[in-house]
């Protein structure tokens, strides 16, 4: 504090908080049977990889009410499996594709890359594949990352939480 002293525990405890809280997000899952090229449609993209489509991405039944998704930020280039490993380490579960473009549907303004580790889906060239969310100002892009490669530590990676 101003006095010279150490600031209190619970200053650092207030500031981890925060953090944490601009990294969790809500949102909805509606009943229905919608297709992934319906999900895609509801946001303006600027690019979508044409092999995340009903084929190789079907939209299964979803449990409908709400879903929170707790994002992990790294200060160095994470690889898929150390970001699992603190996913693990905190309780999280491991999204599914269809998380990633519900997501991307219910929060289309934020800014940045979101990058969700589901069960890799093995693409015609042979590499696991995963979902990935970027957005620039007004460029909206959903691609493919390669799930074994390191990943950049400006990313943001979303796992489930059980609740708030």
């Amino acid at each position: 504090g101003r006095s010279g002293l150490p600031a209190p525990r619970h200053a650092s405890f207030l500031a981890s908080a925060r953090q944490a809280a601009k990294n969790i997000f809500t949102f909805l899952i509606k009943p229905g049977n919608r297709t992934t090229e319906e999900v895609l449609a509801a946001i303006r993209h600027t690019f979508v990889n044409k092999l995340i489509n009903s084929k190789n991405f079907p939209m299964r039944p979803q449990e409908s009410g709400k879903r929170v998704i707790e994002f992990l930020e790294f200060d160095f280039d994470p690889t898929s499996e150390q970001v699992l490993a603190e996913a693990a380490r905190r309780g999280l579960a491991r999204p599914s594709y269809e998380d990633a473009l519900l997501f991307d549907e219910a929060h289309p303004d934020l800014q940045g890359v979101f990058v969700f580790l589901h069960e890799p889906w093995q693409g015609p060239r042979g590499g696991p594949g995963v979902i990935y969310l970027g957005r620039f100002g007004s460029r909206r892009y959903v691609d493919l990352g390669w799930f074994g490669h390191r990943w950049g530590r400006g990313g943001r990676f979303g796992f489930l939480r059980k609740s708030l």
